[in-house]
């Protein structure tokens, strides 16, 4: 089969992805893969740009409207309070529109690519790494020649020639999303399914195997032939919520809530966004990584400039959270918009379960996966999220191409 120049493209994209974290610890140049891949969507609508395909379907309208309101509402805070210098300001803006800037180079890259027709070549590619990242984990387990992050429930945290276990579960999780994206048969996929699972969960990152286990869910009922469906959510509300409580419950009313970066920003994350209501104080501000390099005067303003990782000489902590930062950033409104943006972009993922299951099932993966970790990680905003942002730009080329093709049969 000759190879085409979209399929050697996506082979590069999904190395890139799978190995960044691990290769930019000794190539510092990769630390920017995921910044340059979501700038790359500025000269490619600049060639590419269609209008018809953002007029026609009304989620891609709502979502892009939704983020133009909610640059705006930043920035105006930015104008109104000037707590924060405006190149800083700039850069958070970025940050928060890095992963859909990253959906929409995917989809540009590969709005035309069939991937139908690569995916058993793509499927080897990821079932290798799949295999390497297990069998490293497993074999460290015996003889330890990789370092291990911490300890917990009595094990040792895998994360094999990753920086960190998250890095580790985040990879993996990216590689059986694309493997979804490639599905062909349960007997020939279950055993990378499991042994994607189990590197995830020997990462002992609560939010990871959360995600994951919310993935295997979903894959066993796509798998037997049903289709999904509201109901079958219901099971996993008990689930989230045990997840999300000990978080809710640590981050607002236990003893070591202001004593802890996470918790000392949640907690005042709310007082920011009522002294600053409607609007928040505006991007770069707090908990962010810009309000952290250009040292935002909120965290002293409201008394949690002494907590450990947030403080003036070290603020490595700053951007541990999500949500928190969206509402005192953003404000209340702000917070509303960003959920409305979250909403609309499931709907347009949901377009996919028209067309095939398992590219659904890769899509509420994604979602699934960042909003699970958006409990306590920087979730959206974090170099983690631009491989899922890949995922989800693919299932939407899909989505396109059928219609695409129907128009044309129709046209005939």
């Amino acid at each position: 089969m000759k190879v085409s120049k979209n399929y050697a493209l996506f082979i590069v994209v999904l190395y890139m992805f799978a190995l960044q974290c691990a290769i930019m610890q000794h190539v510092a140049i990769f630390k920017y893969c995921d910044e340059l891949y979501a700038l790359l969507c500025i000269p490619l609508a600049v060639m590419k740009y269609n209008r018809k395909i953002i007029k026609k379907n009304k989620y891609a309208r709502n979502l892009a409207k939704a983020l133009i309101l909610f640059v705006g509402v930043g920035v105006i805070s930015n104008g109104v309070y000037r707590y924060q210098v405006w190149h800083a300001v700039a850069q958070d803006i970025f940050l928060n529109l890095k992963f859909f800037m990253g959906i929409v180079t995917t989809y540009y890259l590969f709005r035309d690519f069939n991937i139908k027709k690569y995916k058993t070549r793509i499927r080897t590619h990821v079932k290798i790494l799949i295999l390497l990242y297990f069998a490293l984990v497993i074999q460290n387990k015996i003889t330890h020649v990789f370092p291990v992050a911490d300890m917990r429930f009595g094990m040792n945290a895998e994360k094999i020639f990753f920086n960190h276990p998250t890095e580790l579960a985040s990879a993996t999780f990216f590689l059986l999303l694309i493997l979804m994206i490639c599905y062909t048969g349960l007997k020939k996929d279950l055993a990378y399914i499991v042994m994607g699972a189990a590197i995830v969960i020997l990462t002992l990152r609560f939010k990871a195997i959360a995600a994951v286990m919310i993935f295997l869910y979903m894959y066993f009922i796509i798998t037997t032939g049903k289709r999904m469906k509201f109901t079958y959510f219901l099971p996993l509300i008990p689930f989230c919520v045990m997840v999300g409580w000990n978080e809710f419950y640590f981050y607002f009313f236990s003893d070591a809530t202001m004593l802890m970066a996470r918790g000392a920003l949640s907690y005042v994350s709310l007082r920011v966004a009522r002294d600053m209501f409607p609007l928040g104080a505006g991007f770069g501000t707090f908990a962010s990584w810009p309000s952290g390099t250009f040292y935002s005067p909120l965290y002293e303003m409201y008394g949690i400039g002494n907590v450990w990782g947030l403080t003036r000489d070290w603020s490595g902590l700053v951007s541990d959270v999500f949500w928190p930062m969206i509402i005192a950033q953003n404000g209340f409104l702000g917070f509303g918009l960003y959920v409305y943006i979250v909403i609309c972009l499931i709907k347009l993922i949901l377009q996919c379960a028209k067309i095939d299951s398992r590219l659904y099932l890769a899509g509420m993966g994604a979602i699934f996966y960042l909003l699970v970790s958006s409990l306590a990680e920087s979730a959206f905003v974090n170099p983690l999220a631009l491989p899922l942002s890949v995922v989800i730009g693919l299932t939407i080329c899909a989505y396109y191409q059928k219609e695409r093709k129907e128009n044309l049969v129709k046209n005939s």
